[in-house]
Formats: structure tokens, sequence, C-alpha cells
């Protein structure tokens, strides 16, 4: 029997609230609140209907009550909460969406291998250097000279996403030397690379084996300048 009352007055309260995405919740909290209410006055060993009645009584006209709650879950605010409820969960999807594609990328791009030249490698300096940089970490790994002239190195770059727009788009460069002469020549190169790290290859031909300095180039404004000819490991 008090279910039947309480439900009833529940329903006449909701009837006014106006947004009625929030009148499932206003609907529990007053039967939570109702039920203690009527539990309250059973332990005073008031009979059930009487007691059912009284708390019907105690919370008061219902037509009252669902205008005061109508203000309070006003239809523009509560558009204004659903939507921005929505847009958080699906910022929260975005954001989980975009760190699995990065996890991805990040994980194809550490574990690649990096192909080298087939020719006959005449002599190799490694380890070359590394660098901190606008949040980054750039190593280069490995410099090879081929015996048909061609000079590349590898490279990795550890890099923040957010602090690494110093390193431009073009990443790494360098200027080969024979003394004071630069050997400009053709070349190319090769990445591999996700928006936290990236690994490369670039090469250049028709380098001469007198070429004695490499100045890399690490973004807009460092260089730093490596010896061909210390620490050089030659081939057998």
């Amino acid at each position: 029997m008090e279910k039947e009352y309480f439900e009833t007055y529940i329903r006449e309260v909701t009837s006014h609230v106006k947004f009625r995405f929030d009148r499932r919740a206003i609907s529990q909290e007053l039967r939570e609140h109702m039920e203690d209410l009527y539990e309250d006055l059973l332990a005073q060993d008031i009979d059930e209907e009487q007691a059912a009645q009284l708390t019907v009584d105690y919370m008061g006209d219902s037509e009252e009550l669902g205008k005061e709650l109508n203000e309070v879950h006003h239809p523009l605010l509560g558009w204004i909460w659903l939507v921005t409820r929505w847009m958080a969960g699906l910022c929260v999807v975005m954001l989980v969406l975009w760190g699995i594609v990065q996890g991805i990328y990040f994980g194809e791009t550490y574990f690649r291998q990096i192909e080298h030249k087939s020719e006959n490698v005449v002599y190799t300096i490694s380890p070359v250097f590394e660098a901190h940089l606008y949040g980054s970490v750039v190593q280069i790994e490995e410099i090879r000279y081929y015996d048909d002239g061609t000079l590349e190195y590898t490279y990795t770059i550890r890099q923040n996403p957010w602090l690494s727009k110093g390193m431009g788009r073009g990443g790494i460069g360098a200027e080969i030397y024979v003394g004071e002469e630069v050997c400009y020549g053709n070349g190319g190169r090769f990445a591999s690379n996700s928006p936290f790290y990236e690994k490369g290859r670039n090469w250049s031909y028709d380098v001469p084996l007198e070429a004695d300095r490499i100045v890399f180039f690490l973004g807009y404004e460092k260089e730093m300048e490596v010896s061909l000819t210390e620490g050089r490991v030659m081939a057998e």
C-alpha cells in the first residue's frame, strides 16, 4: 500500500520537472528519502497505512515541490550539463583512441629495422653523439662509408611532440667537408616516425674517402661537428 502512495506522489512531483533526463534521478532520491522516513515512523509503532500517509504529508504539496525542483533542474541548465557530459565522454574516448593509435605507431617505429646498403663497408664510426634539445633526445648512432663513395648515418629521436617544434619538419640535415670544401651531391633519406619517436637513415653519394668532417644540423639552431677521421673502424 505504501508503495502506491509513494509512486503516485513521485509521479505527481516529477510531472512538473520539464527536463525529463533528470526525472529518474529525482524519483530515486525522493523514493529513498520517503522510505527512510517511513521506516522511522514504523519504528514508533505507527501502523503501515498511517505511516505511509504521514510520509506523503511530510513531503509537502507535490505541485509546489515539483515546481521548486523544476527551477533547480531548469531545462537550459540541464541541457548544458548534459551536453557537457557527452562532450567530456567523447573527449575521453578520442583520447583513448588517439593513445592506441600513437602506441601502434610508436611500436612500429621502435621495432622497425633500418636496412643498410648492400655494398661493401669501408669504415664505420659508432656511436657518434647524443644531443638534448627542444625537449628531444637526438642520437646519431652510426656513420658508414661504402666503397662506392656513399656515406650514410643512422639516427633516432626520442621526442616530446609538444616541445619539439624547433626540430622543424626536416629533422636532421648534414654537410660533409673535405678541408673547407663542402661535398655537395645527391643523396636520400628514409625515416619512420611517430609523434614520440623517430628513426631513420640519411645518405649522400660521391663522397670522397678524404672527407674529414661532417656537420649535423639539428633543427633551426643547433649544429654538431663530428670528425670523419677519428674513431674510424676499418672493415676487414
